[in-house]
């Protein structure tokens, strides 16, 4: 059985922080992806609704509001994840 050196568990540590910070980023972006899908969906259907300006209306702000919802769940995971 091996012992690693400081240096060897320094190099170790780093290695396994950027490959967790890399694996966020990579969530963070296809959360962001899936974000811009729904709202693309939802101004899609609200265009879709034509002279009903109030549902319209409706539409847009839900598609505003679950885009921020999911904005601030990455938020909270990755401020989670990096401490």
């Amino acid at each position: 059985m091996s012992t690693l050196t400081a240096k060897e568990r320094r190099w170790r540590a780093i290695d396994r922080k950027y490959a967790r910070q890399e694996r966020l980023n990579a969530l963070r972006s296809s959360a962001e992806k899936m974000a811009m899908r729904l709202a693309a969906s939802n101004y899609d259907n609200a265009r879709h609704l034509g002279d009903d300006r109030d549902k319209s209306d409706r539409a847009f702000r839900a598609a505003r509001r679950q885009t921020a919802a999911l904005r601030r769940l990455l938020d909270a995971l990755y401020a989670e994840a990096i401490r």
